[in-house]
């Protein structure tokens, strides 16, 4: 199995936040935030939560797929996937995202 650098950028009225992990291909993860100390999607929302309006998350090789899951497991939305460095802007997602506490970021890359 070989390992592969995530990136997620997400943004929305409130501000941006950038995620960032080192996940096994085949097996889905959780990715935190690129800060210390490195919070989940949920914690970074706060009690007020963060509407999302623009992300994708990108890998070294490739991404199966992204998608933003609630404390409860529901899917609340899926997120677009690129290559690390296909991207020129941040797109737009279909419909906004509300990000809360306990919602995780969940990714699953491939070779």
């Amino acid at each position: 199995m070989t390992t592969q650098t995530v990136y997620g950028h997400i943004n929305g009225p409130s501000g941006s936040v950038r995620f960032k992990a080192t996940t096994t291909d085949g097996t889905e993860a959780s990715v935190s935030t690129d800060q210390t100390p490195a919070l989940s999607l949920g914690d970074w929302a706060g009690a007020g939560g963060q509407l999302i309006t623009h992300a994708v998350v990108t890998a070294d090789t490739a991404c199966d797929y992204a998608y933003v899951r609630s404390r409860a497991g529901i899917t609340k939305g899926v997120i677009p996937i690129a290559t690390t460095g296909a991207v020129q802007s941040l797109p737009q997602l279909p419909v906004p995202i509300m990000a809360e506490i306990g919602d995780v970021l969940r990714v699953m890359t491939t070779a």
